[in-house]
């Protein structure tokens, strides 16, 4: 954890990292195997965890619920 700033502006620049995850979430989906995909839902959650005699620790876990409509050539193999 940086010790600079405090653990509020920290948790949001974590959160802001996962929802830059989230957004190009869908493109990955539809590169890879998908002809369309939609962002149905969003879950996180963020936790700062004291860890002993060492900085405080802060995570982020979360889900992201999609709607994907598969390429026909892999849809029906």
């Amino acid at each position: 954890m940086d010790k600079s700033i405090g653990l509020e502006q920290q948790q949001t620049a974590v959160l802001q990292s996962f929802y830059q995850m989230v957004k190009g979430s869908c493109g990955l989906v539809t590169e890879a195997f998908a002809e369309s995909c939609e962002i149905s839902g969003v879950n996180s959650s963020v936790n700062a965890n004291n860890r002993g005699d060492r900085d405080l620790m802060i995570t982020v876990s979360g889900q992201i619920q999609m709607t994907v409509k598969m390429k026909s050539d892999l849809a029906n193999p």
